[in-house]
């Protein structure tokens, strides 16, 4: 009896289900790629060297193309998974090795940056950081980078390359006593739908639980993503946990 082999069909394997985008993956992207534009052009507007060098210009150019070609490049579905021969297979993230490879060797660069200030090193670090972090989450568990994970980083990339100057300073340590008319109204009001979401989730054997986790998730991703954070009264962390602090205090209130 003669045997014959079929040749493999082309194409992924029928046990390989295709990728499905996570509910407001495209926004999350979408806000990551702008994050990455502002980074790549504070560290443009850096001061150069005394004279032209290597260092200087790959700091003008190599550094700020490699941070806003990774924000821009974010692919979830480029994750860690299993392959059909059942071997895992390393995701990338979207990123190609070059770029990861430039963001690499930051710190080493910036050891011949002696004309930038201490806080500017800092801040460089923390952006090669916070970007090679965030290709990271998106490969180890790309469901909860896109549900939270990526617009924290986000909003520590935005920190770290916030503008520089008096103004920046004055308007990020002013605020000392938050009030609620601090914030803007539908902030205030997604806020506190937030907080209500969350108590009826935590109630044992919620109903509607499936709807409440959906509107919980909507609801994050609208404060988190809040023109406010972006200027220079919603920069600082302690804004955003005033807020929280702030519309948790009016429920109770209202419970009592």
């Amino acid at each position: 009896m003669t045997i014959a082999h079929l040749s493999a069909p082309a194409g992924p394997p029928d046990d390989v289900p295709p990728y499905a985008p996570w509910a407001g993956e495209g926004e999350v992207l979408a806000e990551a790629a702008v994050v990455g534009r502002r980074a790549a052009e504070w560290i443009r507007s850096l001061p150069g060297p005394p004279a032209p060098g290597p260092v200087g210009a790959w700091l003008a150019r190599e550094l700020p193309g490699a941070v806003e070609r990774a924000m821009a490049s974010l692919d979830p579905a480029a994750c860690d998974r299993m392959g059909p021969d059942g071997r895992i297979i390393d995701g990338s993230g979207g990123v190609d090795v070059g770029t990861i490879g430039v963001l690499a060797v930051v710190p080493c660069v910036l050891s011949e940056a002696t004309w930038l200030t201490p806080d500017q090193h800092v801040r460089l670090l923390a952006v090669a950081s916070a970007v090679t972090g965030t290709v990271r989450l998106l490969v180890d568990d790309p469901g909860t980078a896109i549900t939270h994970g990526v617009a924290r980083m986000c909003a520590t990339l935005d920190h770290a390359a916030r503008p520089d100057g008096p103004e920046w300073h004055c308007n990020s340590n002013m605020r000392s006593n938050w009030g609620m008319e601090s914030f803007p109204d539908d902030l205030i009001r997604a806020q506190r739908e937030w907080h209500d979401v969350y108590r009826a989730l935590a109630v044992p054997r919620p109903r509607r639980a499936t709807e409440l986790r959906r509107r919980l998730l909507m609801l994050s991703t609208r404060i988190e993503w809040h023109p406010f954070w972006s200027t220079p009264d919603g920069w600082s962390p302690a804004a955003r946990v005033e807020l929280r602090r702030q519309t948790r205090k009016d429920r109770r209130a209202d419970a009592a």
